[in-house]
């Protein structure tokens, strides 16, 4: 089955149009859930929140909740919780009742939402128009119809660890990556579709007046890691009132909630829906996502944030016809400008980069490291040292095996010694390349492809060696800048990704002289080109030209 089906089904299947009698729904995202017990648990822990969120901010004014049945909210909420004390949910903005706008009729499917958002939408495109041309041309044609509203709930008792208070600096990364884009937009040193593949912040509300969440003042000092990762006192937190409508300027309890632009299923959901039923992705497909794994990657870094924890759930394809779209989420991790000698704990331990560890910083290259995991996981269905994460293995040949999904959430590693002798020696991605299923069973083509995967890995690990002793503020600056070392980090990966496809065109920053070399010789020993063609009806491509003017992203159409 092609990728984009599955995605398209996928999407379907989750996040769907069907709606039950019973309006408060808990919408399922695993493949089999039986435990009922904990499902009505979530369903009345989930309700007693939510009240709250209701009674005490204006949740109700920008959120249209009401349903048929009287008492009971529409709203959705997912069963794959990010952490214990989060859950996401689904919501309606309300609709204002304009029949004109800027003195034009307006039809009936060109929507005009509650004035909080339509003044986000205003800001990060530029553009106030009806239909907005920059959301037409970047965003799911479903893209606010539904919201994404991450909600943390955190006992006032509990809140005490710096750890515990995510959302909050979640939210201020994100702002901080569109307030970025934002002023080179005005500036117009970059495209209006820069920021593909990264959700819109709406707002961020913390709700004060509900006695299980509320600071005390007797003596208790509540922490939370700021941007930059230094720890500070929630108390004197301020958000940036640059985002319309966020207006706590001052965090007074452990109960908060961020609404963002609404996504469809994680990676790591598809991974394991594919694990399920015994399969990997196709060479072609896992390019294709490692590819768009490495373009956010360059934006994200461009603006100074290192991810620090990048897994098979931080990404998500984007809903309905965007599926085609992978976006970059869960920032909780996340630093930017990181310029202290610590780091925020609580990672994926099978994902992690060895050299966070080993250099005791957080650094941008360890980003892409963490990247090369994601990709091989997706190639073989699982990594080298997961016998040390998920428990005694015994895999029936070489790295075959499929393992359980289980990724501890922890801050402690116990993989660094097997990531470093991964990257010193070759002969374990030598081992998991004659594992993976070709596509292309010409015995030509198996070699080439060999070839462009241990190229991969040979010009990842060059960039880890060559890139992480560059500093931050000149890594940033030359991110995009071509021919820079910043840059090939991304675009020598990316040259050996685009030579494995054939293109009606390809830009000169994406072909790869080793790799044209390589053709040459299939060529004379071919008739037939036989690589597998780019459909870029089907998948996002993005170019990422260093030329500011160009556009960033190349799509003929979301359709699928």
């Amino acid at each position: 089955m092609e990728m984009h089906e599955v995605l398209t089904r996928t999407n379907s299947m989750i996040l769907g149009s069907e709606v039950s009698r019973s309006t408060f729904l808990t919408r399922s995202t695993t493949a089999d859930i039986s435990a009922v017990d904990w499902i009505a648990q979530l369903n009345a822990k989930c309700k007693t929140i939510l009240s709250a969120m209701c009674s005490h901010s204006d949740l109700l004014l920008k959120y249209d909740l009401t349903s048929r049945e009287p008492d009971s909210p529409m709203i959705y909420v997912n069963t794959r919780m990010p952490s214990k004390f989060m859950f996401n949910m689904e919501a309606f903005p309300r609709l204002s009742k304009l029949e004109k706008l800027n003195g034009k009729q307006l039809q009936v499917e060109e929507l005009v939402y509650h004035k909080m958002f339509e003044a986000v939408i205003e800001r990060y495109t530029n553009s106030n128009q009806k239909p907005n041309p920059v959301l037409r041309d970047t965003r799911s044609s479903e893209f606010c119809y539904r919201l994404a509203i991450k909600v943390e709930a955190v006992p006032a008792q509990k809140a005490l660890k710096a750890r515990r208070l995510i959302l909050l600096r979640e939210f201020l990364i994100l702002q901080h990556l569109w307030e970025c884009f934002h002023r080179e937009m005005k500036a117009k040193v970059c495209g209006t579709d820069q920021l593909i593949g990264f959700p819109m912040p709406f707002e961020f509300k913390n709700v004060v007046g509900c006695s299980e969440f509320d600071f005390t003042e007797d003596g208790m000092t509540y922490m939370h890691y700021n941007i930059h990762g230094a720890e500070e006192k929630v108390l004197i937190t301020t958000i940036p009132q640059t985002v319309p409508d966020s207006t706590s300027t001052t965090i007074g309890s452990s109960l908060s909630y961020m609404a963002t632009e609404r996504l469809g299923p994680s990676l790591g959901y598809l991974i394991d829906l594919m694990r399920s039923q015994g399969k990997t992705f196709s060479v072609s497909s896992a390019l294709k996502i490692y590819d768009q794994i490495l373009c956010r990657m360059m934006i994200m870094h461009k603006y100074g944030v290192v991810h620090c924890d990048p897994n098979p759930s931080s990404f998500y394809f984007g809903p309905g016809e965007s599926c085609n779209v992978l976006y970059i989420s869960e920032l909780g991790s996340a630093l930017v400008k990181p310029e202290f000698n610590m780091q925020v704990p609580r990672f994926h331990d099978r994902f992690v980069s060895y050299l966070r560890f080993r250099e005791r910083r957080c650094h941008f290259v360890q980003d892409v490291e963490s990247a090369f995991y994601i990709f091989l996981y997706m190639l073989v269905g699982r990594l080298p040292w997961d016998g040390r994460t998920l428990g005694n293995l015994k895999p029936a040949e070489g790295m075959s095996m499929v393992q359980p999904s289980d990724d501890p959430y922890t801050d402690r590693s116990l993989t660094i010694d097997d990531k470093e002798k991964f990257w010193q020696n070759q002969d374990t991605i030598s081992r998991a390349i004659r594992v993976v299923e070709m596509e292309i069973y010409d015995p030509l083509y198996v070699s080439f492809t060999a070839d462009l995967l241990e190229a991969l890995y040979s010009r990842t690990r060059e960039s880890l060696q060559l890139s992480s002793s560059v500093g931050i503020a000149n890594y940033m600056k030359d991110c995009c800048v071509g021919n820079t070392q910043a840059y090939n980090v991304y675009y020598n990966l990316r040259r050996v990704i685009a030579t494995y496809f054939r293109f009606e065109i390809l830009n000169q920053p994406l072909k790869d002289r080793q790799g044209s070399a390589r053709l040459e010789q299939l060529n004379r020993s071919s008739t037939n080109d036989l690589r597998i063609a780019f459909d870029l009806s089907h998948w996002c491509w993005n170019h990422l030209d260093p030329n500011p003017n160009s556009s960033t992203s190349k799509r003929i159409s979301f359709k699928t």
